[in-house]
Parts: structure tokens; C-alpha cells; sequence
């Protein structure tokens, strides 16, 4: 569902199962939050790499604000548009030498 991202929709926000439940913001493209059946929130960017849609997870709502998100956003969509890998490893850190 697309809606305005502020702090209020953030907390307002429940899972609505069943399956991935995603807020995706209506002033950055891309930029959304996903709800775990858990209560737990994340920030997401969704892009497209060799013809099919990943999820990059920014961090947990709660340890990362709102404009914390959006900014780092904005920088992996910098980083995705160089044409440069963005996907995390295993461990849950930035893949290296890809």
C-alpha cells in the first residue's frame, strides 16, 4: 500500500498477513517499510537486478529514523544507479569485492 512515510503511519502500522506486508512511501519512489507478523518494522529499498526485484533492508525502525532511512536511501539508489552490487552478505554486512 502506498502512503506518506511520517512517524505517525510508521507507528500506526500493522501486519496484515498473510505474506510480506510492505508500506511503500509516496515522496521517494522505492522507499518503503516492511512489517514482520512479529510487530518488528524495517526500512527497505525495492530495486531491480538481472531481471528480478530484491530488497535491500536499511536497518530496523527504531534503531534508524525516518530521515535516517530516507538518506541512506537515496544513497544505495546512488550506488544501484553506478551500477554497483548493493545486495548484503550472509552475515547481514555489505558484500565485499562484488
Amino acid at each position: 500500500m502506498k502512503v506518506r512515510l511520517n512517524k505517525r503511519t510508521i507507528d500506526e502500522a500493522v501486519y496484515e498477513g498473510p505474506g510480506s506486508c510492505y508500506l511503500w512511501d509516496t515522496e521517494l519512489t522505492a522507499f518503503g517499510l516492511r512489517i514482520y507478523p512479529t510487530g518488528k518494522k524495517s526500512f527497505v529499498v525495492s530495486y531491480w537486478s538481472r531481471g528480478r526485484r530484491r530488497f535491500y533492508i536499511l536497518g530496523q525502525f527504531g534503531k534508524l529514523t525516518l530521515p535516517q532511512a530516507r538518506e541512506a536511501a537515496l544513497e544505495v539508489f546512488l550506488r544501484i544507479r553506478r551500477g554497483e552490487v548493493v545486495s548484503r552478505g550472509r552475515a547481514g554486512t555489505p558484500s565485499a569485492g562484488r
